[in-house]
């Protein structure tokens, strides 16, 4: 799980899209490619969440694969 919400000026480095281990990503710094990685990432995984930049939440399709 990783929530940086409320940090307005961090800047998310990259590498964190490619953390397997990442299922519920609350980042809305995140800039769009890694935003796109994020969410690809939560919604492979079971019981998977992602929260876009503007707070709004995504579950994972029941049955996601697991990676």
């Amino acid at each position: 799980t990783l929530f940086l919400q409320g940090n307005p000026g961090l800047a998310v480095p990259a590498g964190l899209g490619q953390c397997a281990a990442l299922k519920r990503i609350n980042v809305p710094t995140a800039d769009a490619a890694l935003a796109a990685a994020f969410k690809a990432r939560a919604m492979a995984a079971p019981g998977g969440k992602y929260w876009d930049r503007h707070g709004k939440v995504v579950d994972a399709p029941t049955g996601a694969p697991t990676q």
